[in-house]
């Protein structure tokens, strides 16, 4: 039996959000196992075909259950302006106890019931939720073992919130896709996500595009990603990188090929599992 932990989030306006007992170590359904590891092959295929063919590893182009895992995916996205952090909190309730199977049957919010998952959440262009509300997106994160894609683009997000956000990637065992463009983390938000980084062994595409990161930004996600074993995909462009400075080249193609090695490895390793 998995250790019991209670969850209790302060909301902005005093709301206090005492969840249900959820186990922090339990696994996934096998259904979300298997989808796991074939939108991960469906990332492999997308973005590292060339690279891993020009290494002699071979990636099935046409294999339709990682090809198609995208339509297999239940996502939930919202209109744009809609969320804020109530709204969050209680989709954020409903997701964990969604995993967790306790509650009522029908969860209103995300339009599903119990004995299923949620693995894909689109929260863009959504600037009314403030900093508590990504303190509640954070500790969902850290309880979900479930979502394996997170959009959050053009959300107005700063360095205080990406600090809450690279506290969730430490402890998060299943997030396979996180789209952070269009924000404002600069500098000092990538630094905090670079050291989450070191500690994270799921995330395999990190999309951090117009962020108003600079050279100390990119060096420092340089540095996590050769400790990192699993992103195989960083995107900076659009950013305030000073490719004009040496070091900062440097570290561009550093970054390109430890990202290169994890696509690389996992590919190897995939292919071995497929032939055995």
């Amino acid at each position: 039996m998995g250790v019991k932990a209670r969850l209790s989030l302060i909301a902005p306006g005093n709301h206090h959000i005492d969840t249900s007992d959820y186990y922090t170590d339990r696994p996934p359904p096998d259904a979300v196992r298997k989808l796991a590891k074939n939108h991960a092959r469906f990332l492999i295929t997308v973005y590292h075909t060339a690279t891993s063919k020009n290494k002699g590893v071979e990636v099935e182009k046409e294999d339709h259950e990682s090809l198609n895992v995208l339509q297999s995916l239940e996502e939930r996205s919202w209109p744009m302006y809609f969320m804020d952090n109530i709204k969050l909190r209680k989709i954020s309730d409903e997701l964990l106890a969604l995993e967790a199977g306790t509650g009522d049957p029908w969860k209103t919010w995300l339009n599903i019931g119990l004995g299923t998952s949620i693995n894909s959440l689109k929260l863009c262009n959504q600037p009314n939720i403030l900093i508590g509300g990504y303190f509640i997106l954070s500790q969902m994160l850290s309880y979900s073992n479930c979502l394996l894609r997170l959009e959050l683009s053009s959300n107005g997000i700063g360095p205080a919130a990406a600090r809450l956000l690279a506290l969730a990637l430490r402890a998060n065992r299943s997030l396979q896709v996180l789209q952070l463009n269009k924000n404002m983390v600069h500098d000092e938000g990538a630094t905090s996500i670079a050291d989450a980084l070191k500690l994270n062994n799921a995330l395999m595409l990190l999309d951090m595009r117009e962020n108003g990161i600079r050279s100390g930004g990119v060096c420092a996600l340089t540095d996590a990603t050769s400790r990192n074993t699993t992103l195989t995909k960083l995107d900076l462009r659009w950013n305030r990188l000073g490719e004009a400075c040496d070091y900062v080249q440097d570290a561009l193609a550093d970054l390109k090929r430890f990202c290169s090695r994890n696509a690389r490895n996992y590919a190897r390793a995939a292919h071995a599992a497929h032939v055995a």
